[in-house]
């Protein structure tokens, strides 16, 4: 989402529209784009909400470099089913007859606006939005490159929304990530009111915020929870945006198609938590059981010719030597063979009969 600095005090109420279209923000941020990002996003074919006249379709107005780097600017990606269609429907007027860019479902859409409600400053665009999947996630990147790193995130389910697991993965798996581990587990309400301190930022003694966690820390407490980790590029984000806003009250206004919206009961059930950043989402996978799960190591190109020098040759050998031997005790026999042939160590050990 690209709304340049002219029109930034409308963000507000943009993004309030959006919302109601149904779209998710995955990621949106204010700040002053430098040169070179504003090039890269300037060159590519953008869609625009105008104040009059324009097309608003693929080749229609785009930002300049000096519109963009003329003050702060907020940019954001959003995401919902058809949302390439969908945004085109936000900015094009009606009557102007533009046929939708997309039909691929729940793919990011750089800037969305309302053409025919809001307007910039001496007819410039309010608003600019990506016209195809591939140049949305091109734009993306510039702003947001974590969105394309593999993470990984973890959900805790409440108790009464156990039921709705398999419609959160089918939701994530849409978004493209998947499910590394479930678990089902019982808490304390101790446990669930520490979870909940990390998880929403809370404070012991901070009046009805403490008496609204206690709630909270109630209801996880009540039943069976499930820990859910899900991994895939943007994961944190994207399990943010699924979720909706953290009051499904408000979630149903702002973000009627989030799951907290559509399952969510009040603030004390809110559908369930997830990971705040990617520290956090690995706090959280603590509280999965320590066995049955083995992070997977990051080896590097040197680690790995390492081994390959000190560790494949010389086993190799051995292993051909114990295949012909055949010795009574072949464990034995090959430490004792790889002590004395490799290379790498003490060669003053005797050589096994």
């Amino acid at each position: 989402m690209c709304i340049p600095p002219h029109a930034l005090h409308l963000s507000d109420e943009i993004l309030a529209r959006v919302e109601a279209a149904g779209f998710s923000i995955l990621r949106a941020s204010v700040l002053a784009p430098t040169t070179r990002q504003a090039t890269e996003l300037c060159a590519a074919p953008l869609s625009s909400a105008a104040s009059s006249g324009g097309s608003g379709s693929a080749g229609g107005p785009r930002p300049s470099v000096d519109e963009l780097t003329a003050g702060r600017a907020l940019f954001g990606v959003l995401c919902r089913p058809f949302a390439i269609s969908a945004g085109r429907s936000l900015v094009t007027p009606v009557g102007d007859g533009a046929p939708c860019a997309s039909s691929v479902p729940l793919m990011p859409v750089v800037a969305v606006a309302e053409r025919t409600v809001f307007s910039g400053a001496a007819g410039k665009p309010a608003c600019y939005m990506s016209d195809s999947v591939e140049s949305a996630a091109r734009e993306a990147a510039i702003f947001f490159p974590e969105l394309e790193q593999p993470q990984t995130t973890v959900a805790v389910l409440c108790p009464h929304a156990t039921a709705h697991l398999d419609d959160l993965l089918s939701a994530a798996s849409a978004l493209g990530l998947r499910a590394s581990r479930t678990h089902h587990t019982n808490w304390s309400a101790e446990s669930a009111a520490a979870y909940l301190r990390t998880n929403l930022h809370s404070k012991p003694g901070s009046g009805s915020g403490e008496a609204a966690l206690a709630a909270a820390a109630s209801e996880l407490s009540s039943g069976p929870c499930t820990l859910l980790e899900l991994t895939g590029k943007g994961a944190v984000a994207k399990l943010a945006a699924l979720l909706g806003p953290a009051d499904p009250k408000k979630a149903r206004v702002r973000c009627p198609g989030s799951l907290r919206a559509l399952f969510g009961v009040d603030a004390a059930r809110p559908v369930g938590y997830a990971s705040l950043s990617e520290e956090g989402a690995r706090l959280d996978a603590q509280l999965f059981p320590s066995s049955g799960h083995v992070p997977p190591v990051r080896v590097s190109a040197a680690d790995k010719a390492a081994v390959m020098e000190t560790l494949q040759t010389p086993l190799s050998s051995a292993l051909v030597a114990l295949s012909r031997a055949r010795p009574p005790k072949p464990i034995e026999w090959l430490a004792a063979y790889l002590r004395a042939t490799n290379p790498n160590m003490d060669k003053r050990v005797p050589m096994p009969l």
